[in-house]
């Protein structure tokens, strides 16, 4: 086996889609863009949602914030 079919094979491997995680991003597009629009922060956004992106939401971590949700 070549060196790039073993590389081709460990991706393969390794690299899994992305499930579950961009529910929470894409409310948080969301309200970015109504800020955006608006041109300024609303008091209050509210939003009906499933359990299922509720549920992602409370698995989300904010990157380099020592665990801060």
């Amino acid at each position: 086996m070549e060196v790039i079919e073993k590389v081709l094979s460990i991706l393969e491997e390794e690299l899994v889609p992305a499930e579950g995680c961009t529910e929470p991003i894409a409310i948080a597009y969301a309200a970015a863009k109504l800020t955006n629009i608006l041109g300024n922060v609303p008091e209050k956004i509210d939003a009906y949602l499933s359990g299922n992106i509720v549920k992602n939401v409370k698995s989300v971590k904010i990157p380099n914030s020592d665990g801060m949700v």
